[in-house]
């Protein structure tokens, strides 16, 4: 048994205490000349019991005082199985995304698709979803609802083209992840980041994210959404430097394959974690001490006949 607010067990112990202190006071006494004549007067059921109503009343006293304290009874255990991986989607939005390529839709679009099958297998994972261009911005942060995760995603489009936002920030995008994953409570942590080039904006060398990362036990898988050597190269080194994978995927079946290979890197053992489930008493006692005052008042009342 436990107590979810065990502070009125204080108030219980100071009661009982007090009780006890005037229990032992010296009481008044009638001096009988003779102790054979009170012994001989035989004591009916009524004088026998005649401190049962006063009992009934500090008994519920101290019940409705445990009641207070709201005693928890454990009945058994919950049980929840999570795989113990924190997913960070970083998806590039430039406007070349917007363009096919060698792809038969717009390329966002179809990234879109894979992710959202990608996301739904992943169980019970936690998965983010992060954007970036010229600057990197967090659409959903970690969560087990992946259906809301799809509907934000749904909501993104790549920027305009030749806008102010119009780069490719991939230092910043990924050290952004690492700086939303990096809390240090004994999960695993993976960024996957997609992109259809190379860095070219300087304020965050994507090596040095890199670093970042490795340094924070976080490894990054990266997919290359197109062609290009120095990109390929450039994801490459990323990938190596954090123990990830590098992908490159020209077309969506190939994209899709690298999810699947991602997903199948990434598979990891389930983390189970019992939680005790707990009936609470507090009514139970409640409804005794109501019944146990109920009862010294008819006592008093019906049988000792004492007035109210």
């Amino acid at each position: 048994m436990s107590f979810a607010s065990p502070w009125w067990l204080v108030a219980l112990l100071v009661w009982v205490v007090l009780e006890l202190r005037a229990r032992l006071r010296p009481t008044a006494a009638i001096a009988f000349p003779r102790q054979r004549i009170a012994a001989a007067v035989a004591p009916s059921w009524r004088r026998r019991l005649a401190t049962l109503p006063r009992w009934c009343v500090r008994v519920a006293i101290a019940v409705a005082l445990l009641a207070l304290a709201r005693p928890r009874i454990a009945v058994g255990e919950d049980v929840e199985s999570r795989s113990g991986v924190d997913l960070m989607l970083v998806l590039d939005v430039s406007s070349t995304m917007r363009s096919r390529g060698s792809f038969d839709a717009p390329r966002f679009d179809v990234v879109r698709d894979v992710v959202e099958r990608f996301v739904a297998e992943r169980g019970d994972d936690r998965v983010g979803l992060m954007t970036f261009a010229k600057y990197g911005r967090l659409i959903c942060p970690l969560t087990y609802d992946h259906e809301a995760l799809a509907r934000r995603l749904e909501t993104v489009t790549p920027v305009a083209e030749n806008s102010a936002e119009d780069l490719t920030a991939i230092g910043v995008a990924l050290a952004t992840a690492v700086t939303r994953l990096q809390a240090d409570d004994g999960r695993t942590k993976v960024v996957v980041l997609l992109t259809d080039g190379q860095n070219n904006v300087e304020d965050i060398d994507p090596i040095d994210a890199a670093a970042f990362a490795k340094a924070h036990g976080i490894r990054v898988h990266t997919v290359l959404a197109g062609s290009g050597r120095a990109a390929a190269r450039q994801l490459a080194a990323i990938a190596r430097i954090t123990g990830g994978s590098a992908h490159t995927a020209a077309d969506p079946r190939a994209l899709s394959r690298v999810y699947a290979e991602i997903d199948a890197i990434e598979s990891t053992g389930a983390v189970v974690r019992r939680y005790p489930v707990f009936v609470e008493a507090t009514a139970a006692c409640a409804v005794f001490a109501c019944v146990l005052l109920a009862a010294a008042v008819a006592l008093d009342v019906l049988w000792m006949r004492r007035a109210p």
